[in-house]
């Protein structure tokens, strides 16, 4: 969630509204922001965890820290996780091959 809330904090302070920002960033395959990703994540299997644990506490985390309160509610977090898991991911790829 620092990964996600540090992107859209560089986007707001450069003038990148919310909406659009959301829709440039995706959960890639390389689990670069977990912290021992093999005793935390082995396989793919357990991405639906990563999912619902996003979605269920991204919204209190974001209104907890003092710079991204500002604007959490900007955030739909519904569809940022269509996004974020696989909208994004999809329309980058189609547009690659």
């Amino acid at each position: 969630m620092n990964h996600v809330k540090h992107y859209f904090q560089v986007c707001k302070d450069n003038g990148i509204p919310i909406n659009v920002a959301q829709k440039h960033i995706t959960i890639g395959t390389d689990y670069d922001g977990l912290i021992n990703p093999f005793i935390n994540m082995p396989t793919v299997k357990r991405m639906a965890d990563v999912r619902s644990y996003i979605s269920m506490n991204l919204k209190y985390f974001l209104k907890d820290l003092k710079d991204s309160k500002k604007w959490a509610d900007e955030l739909n977090i519904d569809t940022f996780m269509e996004d974020l898991f696989y909208h994004n991911g999809y329309r980058f790829l189609k547009s690659r091959f």
